[in-house]
């Protein structure tokens, strides 16, 4: 009786006790079934953006520092054994970093529309011009492959079928079949640059062979060859397709005792703002500086090559076409373009 009477005194003792406690309300030292204890790693904003986007875009990732996390990562605990004592949860002010199998928000993807750009080019750039007063960087440069399906790719062809092929090289050929056989850039793509070609001109009387920047009765810069007489080549120029008043129709140029029909020659174009070469072999044989003392081709943008019937219309500069000595051919080994930027 008096071991009953004791132990119902402990147990209202320790009633009073628990209900006495501040609030009314003292935690037990031995929860039945404790919960989890939750621990939640975030990254805050006043955007109303995702906070994992935000950061992503703004602050990515740095080596062996932050880690950005998608969506907060909620790492539970293992319930208490309920047999042993455990201490009350204390509230957690800091953490390790918290590992996450989840990526980073990648940055928003941009994709710009490629312009429509030049033409299949080289894969190195041809070396930039050195000829003096011409500081032009190269952009972009273009030696062609000597092929029908290269070639068709850029150029539209004039009479198409007195155009040939044959072991790497081109033929234009002028008979009284077609008025006038070649090429034309069909891109508009070029302005200023290098055009370039090697080539035998055309002989017989009557024919032309014309290499060109520009477009006939608009502003235009030309290398021109008569067939009867093929040991000069001529340069010219006109601007809104009238020849500039003092510039002969044609100044000649000779390379010696050399017969351009019968000899591969490089010619070149050098067209820039400030100035036009015109070129034979690499040396400069002709300069025309843009300056207010003549009208400059400023937008001499085509390039034009050929070979055409001069006698049907010029025949005082061109010579009398005599179909009698057969058909003209011009044979081109090169042909390349440099673009300046």
């Amino acid at each position: 009786m008096v071991r009953l009477t004791a132990s119902v005194t402990t147990i209202v003792g320790l009633l009073f006790t628990h209900l006495a406690a501040p609030g009314g309300v003292r935690a037990s030292p031995y929860p039945a079934d404790p919960s989890p204890v939750v621990v939640v790693t975030t990254t805050t904003s006043n955007s109303i953006a995702p906070v994992s986007t935000l950061y992503a875009v703004s602050h990515p990732p740095r080596a062996g520092g932050d880690q950005v996390l998608a969506n907060p990562t909620v790492v539970a605990s293992a319930p208490a054994a309920p047999t042993a004592p455990t201490a009350p949860a204390v509230p957690v002010t800091s953490a390790a970093p918290v590992t996450s199998n989840v990526s980073p928000a990648p940055a928003p993807a941009t994709t710009v529309a490629a312009p429509a750009g030049p033409p299949a080019l080289d894969t190195a750039p041809a070396p930039g011009i050195t000829n003096a007063g011409n500081t032009a960087v190269t952009c972009w440069s273009k030696t062609y492959t000597l092929t029908k399906e290269e070639l068709s790719k850029d150029f539209k062809f004039s009479c198409p079928n007195h155009v040939t092929f044959n072991n790497g090289a081109m033929q234009w050929r002028l008979d009284d079949q077609c008025a006038g056989a070649g090429l034309e850039y069909g891109r508009n793509d070029i302005w200023y640059g290098r055009a370039s070609i090697t080539m035998k001109v055309g002989a017989n009387s009557g024919a032309v062979t014309a290499f060109i920047r520009g477009v006939p009765e608009q502003d235009e810069i030309d290398l021109e060859w008569v067939g009867k007489d093929t040991k000069d080549t001529q340069t010219m120029y006109f601007v809104g397709g009238k020849r500039v008043n003092g510039d002969d129709l044609g100044n000649k140029h000779r390379m010696g005792k050399t017969d351009f029909a019968t000899t591969f020659v490089d010619y070149a174009i050098d067209f820039t703002a400030t100035q036009v070469q015109w070129i034979m072999n690499g040396k400069v044989i002709r300069t025309l500086k843009n300056d207010s003392k003549k009208k400059y081709p400023t937008n001499a943008r085509a390039w034009i090559m050929n070979i055409w019937n001069g006698g049907a219309t010029s025949s005082d500069w061109a010579g009398k076409t005599d179909w009698s000595k057969g058909p003209s051919t011009v044979e081109v080994k090169k042909l390349s373009f440099q673009s300046y930027c």
